[in-house]
């Protein structure tokens, strides 16, 4: 199951619509908060928490991404791209 969500990371071009939890982060009131994500920059994601939009730099943290049940954990640093790069990235190393 792990090949298969890097396969999704990998062909996805962007993780608009993904469910995110963040896992760690280094800012540590935000360790725990889940939503969806609406928009994303090369350096950050906005994601939708209820009812308020959150705006997190993608290279603080570690994640937990949710795509049609296939959940993926991933380091930030790994994301840090434009999504229209990341479809020609190298993930595993």
């Amino acid at each position: 199951m792990r090949k298969k969500g890097i396969a999704i990371v990998k062909r996805s071009i962007d993780f608009i619509g993904f469910k995110i939890k963040i896992l760690g982060y280094s800012n540590p009131i935000l360790i725990g908060t889940s939503g969806i994500i609406v928009f994303e920059t090369k350096n950050t994601f906005r994601i939708k928490v209820g009812n308020r939009y959150l705006t997190i730099m993608k290279s603080n943290g570690f994640y937990e991404l949710d795509f049609k049940r296939c959940h993926i954990i991933i380091s930030g640093c790994k994301l840090v791209s434009k999504p229209s790069k990341r479809v020609n990235k190298r993930w595993l190393r």
